[in-house]
């Protein structure tokens, strides 16, 4: 059982590489194009959402975006992801993917680039572009989604943490192909699949009920929430955050066991102070500045 997490730029040929490589290594293509519908399949502020987008009501530049700009669209993202992955035998496309899958065993990481102007040139060419319109858009794309990486914690060193990089300038659609189908081969995957894939279905069930619960809530300024399988008992869940007040916690929770699929469930949730909080006691009837 072997699964790919596959990230290119635009204009690197990368995605001929993974149709090739799923075709003759007898793995299943997931394009991020699939997330991205199954998440307006599954989620109802997710579809509301594309729709505002799709009318100019939201402006949402890369499909990254969508997920990465709202923390319950990227725990649903998560959640689809891991889903995915405990299928086995895929391969799942984008760098949002390998950041989601990067601490995941027997994940094989895999990014192919090529150098800009090999990139624009190959643009140009299939679309009939001009130079000038080529190079735009393939600069836009690669500025809009270092934007979305930049501010997100979970990209760091990406790509440069993945397993092999190709530099398609120098190597063929088929050679990149034959290298991956081998490094697929020799890859020794998962001792235990069925364990293997137990452990993701728990972390995508944690992920779903952290979506609902970041749904539900958001307003309360849980930042950071996590909801994780338990390390002693993977069928318990451990939801971690801060909350302002303390009876804020019951409602939280509730909603999180409501999510879970009758796993249990045990709330460590802080209270957190702000700076007006903090005040010294004998501060706080004096004149406000």
């Amino acid at each position: 059982m072997k699964v790919v997490a596959f990230s290119y730029e635009i204009g690197s040929f990368g995605k001929s590489i993974a149709m090739d490589l799923a075709q003759n290594a007898a793995l299943t293509l997931h394009p991020f194009r699939e997330v991205y519908e199954l998440a307006q399949a599954r989620n109802e502020r997710f579809r509301r959402r594309r729709q505002e987008v799709v009318e100019g009501r939201a402006e949402i530049d890369i499909w990254e975006g969508h997920f990465f700009h709202e923390p319950s669209f990227t725990s649903l993202f998560e959640a689809l992801v891991l889903e995915l992955a405990g299928r086995g035998d895929v391969i799942l496309v984008g760098a949002a993917v390998q950041a989601v899958l990067r601490e995941v065993a027997n994940i094989i990481l895999v990014h192919v680039r090529a150098p800009l102007p090999v990139r624009v040139s190959r643009f140009m060419e299939l679309n009939g572009l001009t130079v000038a319109e080529a190079n735009q858009t393939v600069r836009w794309w690669d500025q809009r989604r270092r934007a979305i990486f930049e501010i997100n914690a979970r990209f760091e060193d990406l790509p440069g943490s993945c397993d092999l990089i190709i530099n398609s300038d120098r190597v063929s659609i088929p050679a990149a192909s034959r290298l991956l189908q081998t490094l697929v081969a020799e890859s020794p995957g998962p001792a235990d699949p069925a364990a293997w894939r137990a452990r993701l279905a728990q972390e995508a069930l944690a992920k779903r009920v952290e979506c609902a619960v970041r749904e539900r809530h958001s307003a309360l300024g849980l930042a950071p929430l996590e909801v994780r399988p338990s390390e002693e008992k993977p069928e318990t869940l451990i939801l971690t955050g801060f909350i302002h007040r303390s009876e804020d916690q019951r409602a939280i929770l509730a909603q999180a066991r409501a999510a879970a699929e009758g796993r249990e469930v045990i709330a460590q949730l802080k209270e957190l102070k702000l700076h007006g909080d903090l005040m010294p006691a004998h501060l706080l009837g004096g004149p406000r500045l």
